[in-house]
């Protein structure tokens, strides 16, 4: 209503005295005296009437002070400048915690070859600090038994503890996840000897590192099941001077929940 108001205003009057233009985003031409322009709305006053009407800025295009001068020096008009909508923050669940279970190979111990899987078992807890990278503790254990026959036998348990940096990539349901930790290992051994019925206990400390790699699929925005690939790397001598290496490529089925 108050842009037909304008434009009949315009049709019935034989002078105009605007010195000023505005376009309107219909293509409409106002010559007129730009009183003010506000955030919301421009004043605006036709001839040599005192009555001051207002136009919203939704509805202006473009405005130019001084037309009738800027037209004879062919002054391009002035088109303001759209602003930017800024892009909304992209929302991610900084929290995540996994729980895996899997096998993974033995390594090397310097007193005997050793065929076989380990029982694997491993813990992560992270804080991310955007979407792709974050840090956190990690906590993997594996186990086996291992017997030469009647005359040795032993329980062989590697433990890996430390924190690690953690990088992820989501594609639509699917997050791609990689760690590396560096930490402390420990090599557990509790063996006996079948001659005389005996048991000892010998366990070392050695630094080390934890390295995994696997793909998550998520099954609601915070819950997923992933499958991973991992090794510990380390080389421990207990005080029986033997060696023991765990490195090897395993796989895990784990859990995850973010939040």
């Amino acid at each position: 209503m108050r842009r037909l108001f304008i434009l009949s205003f315009l049709f019935f009057s034989q002078v105009i005295y605007g010195q000023d233009l505005i376009i309107t985003v219909t293509g409409d031409s106002l010559k007129c005296k730009i009183i003010e322009i506000g955030y919301d709305d421009i004043q605006i006053r036709f001839g040599k009437s005192s009555d001051i009407i207002s136009i919203k800025s939704s509805e202006m295009a473009s405005y130019e002070y001084n037309f009738e001068l800027a037209a004879s020096e062919k002054k391009p008009l002035y088109i303001p400048s759209q602003e930017k909508k800024e892009q909304p923050a992209t929302v991610y669940l900084p929290y995540f915690t996994a729980l895996t279970v899997g096998a993974s190979p033995f390594g090397s111990v310097s007193f005997g070859d050793v065929e076989g899987l380990m029982l694997a078992f491993g813990a992560d807890m992270a804080y991310f600090f955007n979407p792709w990278l974050g840090a956190g503790i990690k906590l993997n254990t594996m186990s086996c038994h291992i017997d030469f026959g009647e005359a040795f036998s032993y329980r062989d348990r590697v433990i890996f503890l430390g924190p690690a940096l953690y990088g992820r990539f989501d594609i639509s349901k699917m997050t791609c996840i990689a760690s590396a930790g560096a930490g402390g290992c420990i090599w557990m051994m509790n063996h006996q000897i079948s001659n005389n019925n005996s048991r000892d206990n010998i366990s070392c400390t050695s630094p080390g590192g934890f390295l995994s790699a696997g793909v998550i699929y998520s099954l609601t925005e915070q819950f997923g099941i992933g499958l991973n690939i991992q090794s510990a790397i380390s080389s421990m001598k207990n005080a029986c001077d033997y060696e023991r290496k765990p490195a090897g490529i395993g796989g895990t089925l784990g859990i995850n929940y973010k939040f």
